[in-house]
């Protein structure tokens, strides 16, 4: 299936983190989803979203597991997300329980 969806270049979000050599395996990377929908006005449907991360690539594009239930069609919690650093919005490292 083609996806519906693009990601949003965010080169400049993380300021010196952008570009890293690379996020852990087991952290959260929030990416920001443009929908190919329209809203009302005609405006691209946009969302933010976590993906947790699965895997980097010997080229740097990470793979990750989306871990939101999205209002995007044709996206769902769990749906394999394919991204590099410059679509990384922020990160945040797993939460750990005592």
């Amino acid at each position: 299936m083609i996806p519906n969806y693009t990601l949003r270049d965010n080169a400049a979000a993380l300021g010196p983190l952008n570009g890293a050599d690379q996020i852990p395996v087991g952290w959260y990377a929030r990416l920001s989803f443009v929908s190919d929908e329209k809203a009302a006005d005609g405006t691209p449907l946009t969302e933010g979203m976590w993906v947790r991360v699965t895997a980097q690539a010997a080229d740097g594009t990470y793979t990750g597991t989306l871990n939101n239930e999205p209002d995007i069609a044709d996206l769902q919690c769990g749906d394999t997300i394919k991204f590099e650093a410059r679509h990384v919005l922020t990160v945040q490292a797993p939460k750990v329980s005592h």
